[in-house]
């Protein structure tokens, strides 16, 4: 099998899988359930929680073909402490750095996952989609994972992997803003009109704006801005949502252009994920004590029509995506999407698409992890960007940037891989979007750590 065994990473968390969090959660989160119990009766797979010192909320990782069994989870979260990672001994195929893990104390009379709201008040509990981490902290490591069983559907995924081409991302620039307006925490980026990029800071609370040749056009500053997240873009208009404050914004020419919007999160504790395209408004609520479901909104951002989420919650920590007509619910801790038409009407239930030929150091750990036999849960993507026919995921690895190419029945067909010699523990990218150009396609990256910086790199398609 492909990948070093000696020194497994694992990405435990969820801010590549993140909803929109508040401007106080700003402490990495880590991932870790409590060791399962044997022969108990539970949800049938493991959820993972984030965690500060502050909050707690959750999110997760499963199995497309239900192949983890029904292994139950007891937890409450306790608080993360800071640890420092340990070298990197392995190739470009070992494991990927781990950067955050939640702590959990087990508990023997919760049959279901649990979280400990008494001390959320009126705060606000967001994920910070998929793109998971908050800045402060570097990626943790876990534990390393001599186990090399896999579910059947990964093995073959593996397999798929090793007989699929792979080609080179050639970077064109990079940036990390200027001296007097740097990027502190790149979240969230989108191409915009001119081929120039957009990227939200979540701890500047700032828009900025880049040529297509990486000059720093502006930094967007209001204060209004919360936390903000790019959702979407509409023509010159970038949508903007403030996770702190449950506000939609538009942003039109540097500055925020007519009322804003309300979205009312259905409880404190959940998760939301939000999406604009050209005409509709789109949000993911994921709850672990609330219903999941995604909404289509109408212009007041109430909902108009529900799909409903069945199953564990940690299943659908993710963001979402317009895909042609079909509206994407991505999952940052298994290797799959879920489905809906665009126009979906009220109690649709999605369809489930595999990522056949996923491939990731971190899949023995998904096993070892979906069986009880570890406590670190392996974060596998922070975020995918569809362009045309072809979806491109953000596979995460120690120290460089590889995007898998899927086509629209969710088989893999290409391997974009950066050029690097280097291997970098701490390395974590956020957020991807992508554009076709006359020869091949353009990426944008969002990097978290270890600098915050802007990275677009191209890929000449033969």
């Amino acid at each position: 099998m492909a990948g070093s065994r000696t020194n497994p990473w694992t990405v435990c968390g969820n801010d590549a899988v993140y909803a929109m969090g508040r401007r106080d959660q700003r402490i990495p989160p880590v991932l870790r359930s409590a060791p399962a119990r044997r022969g108990s009766h539970g949800t049938g797979a493991p959820a993972d929680e984030l965690h500060d010192t502050r909050t707690s909320c959750t999110s997760g990782e499963d199995s497309v073909a239900r192949e983890e069994g029904n292994r139950p989870f007891h937890g409450t979260p306790t608080s993360a402490k800071r640890t420092s990672a340990r070298p990197f001994n392995g190739d470009r195929n070992a494991r990927s750095p781990a950067p955050f893990r939640t702590r959990f104390r087990q508990s023997a009379t919760a049959p279901e996952p649990f979280m400990d709201t008494s001390a959320l008040g009126r705060r606000l509990m967001v994920f910070l989609c998929l793109g998971i981490w908050l800045p402060g902290c570097l990626p943790y490591s876990c534990q390393p994972q001599p186990n090399e069983a896999l579910y059947p559907s990964d093995s073959l995924s593996r397999q798929v992997a090793e007989e699929t081409p792979t080609d080179t991302l050639r970077r064109r620039w990079q940036t990390g803003g200027t001296k007097a307006h740097p990027l502190v925490h790149p979240r969230t980026v989108r191409f915009v009109e001119g081929g120039g990029l957009a990227v939200s800071d979540v701890e500047r609370n700032s828009v900025f704006r880049f040529g297509a040749d990486g000059r720093l056009v502006r930094e967007i500053g209001d204060e209004g801005f919360r936390t903000p997240y790019l959702i979407g873009t509409r023509g010159d208009t970038l949508v903007v949502f403030n996770a702190e404050s449950n506000r939609i914004d538009r942003v039109v020419d540097g500055r925020r252009d007519g009322p804003s919007v309300s979205y009312e999160r259905p409880a404190p504790e959940t998760l939301v994920y939000m999406l604009a395209t050209d005409t509709t408004m789109y949000a993911k609520v994921v709850g672990q004590n609330t219903d999941s479901f995604v909404a289509r909104l109408g212009a007041d951002a109430q909902p108009t029509s529900r799909a409903p989420l069945r199953g564990p919650h940690w299943r659908y920590a993710g963001f979402l995506r317009a895909w042609g007509d079909t509206l994407v619910s991505l999952s940052g801790f298994r290797p799959a999407v879920d489905m809906l038409p665009r126009g979906f009407r009220d109690g649709t239930t999605p369809d489930s698409l595999a990522l056949m030929g996923f491939d990731s150091p971190m899949l023995e750990r998904r096993y070892a992890f979906g069986q009880g036999d570890v406590t670190e849960a392996p974060l596998l993507s922070p975020a995918a960007a569809p362009v045309g026919d072809m979806l491109f995921v953000l596979n995460l690895r120690p120290g460089w940037i590889q995007i898998d190419a899927y086509d629209r029945r969710g088989r893999l067909q290409r391997r974009l891989v950066e050029r690097n010699d280097e291997t970098n523990p701490n390395f974590y990218p956020l957020d991807l979007d992508a554009r076709r150009t006359e020869d091949g396609y353009v990426f944008a990256v969002a990097i978290r750590s270890p600098e915050p910086r802007l990275k677009v790199l191209e890929w000449r398609a033969r």
